[in-house]
């Protein structure tokens, strides 16, 4: 056991006739070349089925925070709303959830082969102050240990003591909280950084939280809502001195009190709502891992928050894209319950507000006042209350220009491509391809010498890793550049035609840029949404968007010699329109068309 590596992924490995189960990267998949690594078949199930477990984590979601809210208001002896327990709790319901009804499909179909799996000893991992990271490799390590050992007495405890040298080795995922705490430097640089900024930060216009009661503005940003400051000031004018808020460090848990397994255990609505075999599993992660600062240190984490809090009706915008956690929650949750402050969730990115399920859309619908999208609106709850506005994060792409005349470059872009992404990304749970590589490896095959030269790989979260040997090795055989140290925005500028495997961030991003761009992916494994399917069938008739790897290449082999004149052909042009007018809403009146929203709602 001593000499085995453990591996923090989504695989099982066989050493020594024993079976080892094990749990989540982000991206990076660590080189294993002395063990004989085999790819676990998750997450391949049917359209049907993934609608019916989100209707599951839907209904398991509504019956737990139900049952905390009654536990929680009893505890601390007070009687706040559903809505504000569900703006506190959700983030970390939706991760013990979503992920609960992965892992668990996966532990039963490993399990039945009765082999022995290696879990955590979650005792000194569970009952933290705050929530671990969704993508944290220990965070599902500890959910996975949780299920196995409930489903099967055929396991083996590995020492918490190994989990740390190997996460030391690996890191603990991205957006990790203790890899954040292992990361901390103390060197003079940084402390100097720590002073001036907030005096940065106020010339530019934004304001740390504990300095917003100093000032009179009803409308408060969370987050930066990827624009830039010119943008952000045509939304929001100098003379309104409306202020943006961008950074505040998360609450500080050095003087909590420790976890209370006593008061865990008093969670008796919570106990009671979750009945069967399956749920029990649930109730035990819940109220193992249900971050301290809503339950034995409630009071201190809210006091952290509200001496800073400006006492009024606010609008708070929101993009879950900033710094602050559990602190953040705090401040909306608290606003929203005692001022009645108005509370707007804007897209954030991936594929949000395009796919047919999502678990993380329903939960930011459920929280929100308006849930803003840049397709067309889709109601995901019974609150009836989102609506479309233009992209934000693709203002800044407005009228940009892009395309390079002299330039050879095909860049074939990965990023998006999240192999062992859990229940982190918009849709629920991800559905993985079991494809991806192969077909990327068709497409290739297909291009002729000139054009396979000129193939730029873009894979900025190291996808081409998860299979090696089909999909890296041809590249290195053909000496395929990968280029990942320069931003989204030279790559596109540096290509010819933009290359694009998946219905994410980046092909929308090309398409805003107006850039000669080229889609193929696998339709069976990316839901899209079924009202929104006709726009994207315009763009497969236009060829811009492919079923087939083949039928891109062939594409890509007719257009290359003058991909402008293609581009810019009536076909594409009408396509693209709609696509975008319906799909992924753009405008150069923007910042009008949200400055005047935001202004209609405050009169």
């Amino acid at each position: 056991m001593e000499n085995d590596l453990l591996h923090f992924s989504p695989y099982s490995y066989q050493s020594d006739e024993s079976f080892k189960f094990l749990a989540g990267n982000w991206c990076q998949i660590p080189q294993l070349s002395h063990i004989e690594t085999t790819y676990l078949s998750k997450n391949q199930i049917s359209k049907e089925e993934l609608i019916k477990e989100e209707a599951w984590a839907q209904l398991l979601y509504l019956n737990v925070i139900k049952a905390l809210a009654k536990d929680l208001n009893n505890i601390h002896q007070i009687n706040y709303s559903l809505l504000y327990w569900e703006i506190l709790l959700s983030p970390f319901l939706h991760q013990a959830i979503a992920t609960f009804i992965d892992h668990l499909r996966i532990s039963k179909e490993v399990l039945l082969s009765g082999k022995k799996a290696l879990i955590l000893d979650t005792k000194e991992w569970g009952q933290g102050h705050r929530m671990l990271g969704g993508s944290s490799r220990l965070y599902h390590f500890c959910l996975y240990s949780e299920i196995v050992s409930s489903l099967t007495s055929h396991f083996e405890v590995v020492s918490n003591e190994l989990i740390h040298q190997n996460l030391q080795k690996f890191g603990d995922g991205k957006k990790s909280l203790s890899s954040a705490q292992n990361n901390k430097k103390t060197t003079l640089l940084p402390r100097l950084k720590k002073c001036v900024r907030p005096l940065i930060d106020f010339y530019r216009g934004r304001v740390h939280l504990k300095h917003l009661h100093l000032f009179n503005q009803d409308v408060v940003l969370l987050g930066d809502q990827y624009l830039k400051n010119e943008s952000l000031k045509k939304i929001f004018p100098h003379k309104q001195k409306y202020k943006l808020y961008t950074y505040l460090e998360n609450i500080n848990t050095e003087n909590f009190a420790p976890c209370s397994l006593e008061l865990r255990n008093s969670l008796k609505n919570l106990e009671s709502s979750l009945q069967t075999p399956d749920e029990v599993i649930l109730y035990q992660i819940i109220k193992k891992f249900l971050p301290s600062c809503y339950l034995e240190n409630y009071f201190n984490a809210k006091e952290q928050i509200i001496p800073y809090m400006p006492k009024r009706k606010l609008f708070l915008l929101d993009s879950k894209n900033c710094s602050g956690g559990e602190a953040i929650d705090f401040l909306v949750a608290e606003s929203v319950e005692k001022f009645n402050s108005q509370y707007l969730m804007a897209c954030h990115g991936g594929c949000y507000g395009a796919m047919e399920v999502s678990f993380q859309e329903y939960l930011w619908s459920r929280i929100s006042t308006y849930y803003a999208l840049w397709s067309e609106a889709k109601q995901y709850s019974e609150k009836e209350n989102c609506l479309t506005l233009p992209s934000l994060r693709f203002y800044k792409h407005v009228k940009s220009t892009t395309y390079a005349n002299n330039s050879n470059q095909i860049t074939l872009y990965l990023t998006g491509y999240y192999p062992n992404r859990y229940s982190y990304n918009s849709i629920y749970p991800y559905t993985m391809d079991p494809q991806y590589h192969h077909l990327l490896l068709n497409f290739l095959n297909e291009l002729n010498p000139k054009h396979l030269s000129r193939i730029v790989v873009r894979d900025y979260h190291n996808s081409n890793k998860i299979n090696k040997n089909v999909f890296s090795d041809f590249c290195l055989k053909n000496e395929i550049l990968f280029q990942n140290n320069n931003t989204f925005i030279d790559s596109v500028k540096k290509s010819r035609i933009c290359i694009h495997t998946l219905p994410q961030t980046t092909y929308l991003e090309t398409l805003v840029l107006d850039h000669p761009t080229l889609c193929f992916w696998n339709t069976d494994a990316n839901l899209i949404r079924e009202d929104l399917t006709p726009y994207y069938q315009e763009m497969f008739d236009a060829e811009i968007f492919h079923e087939s790897p083949l039928s891109a290449a062939k594409k890509l082999a007719q257009v290359y010699d003058n991909p402008q004149e293609w581009w810019y052909s009536q076909k594409i042009r009408n396509a693209r329109e709609s696509f975008l007018k319906h799909v992924c809403q753009v405008s150069e009146q923007t910042p009008q068309i949200w400055r005047e929203f935001i202004e209609s709602k405050l009169s």
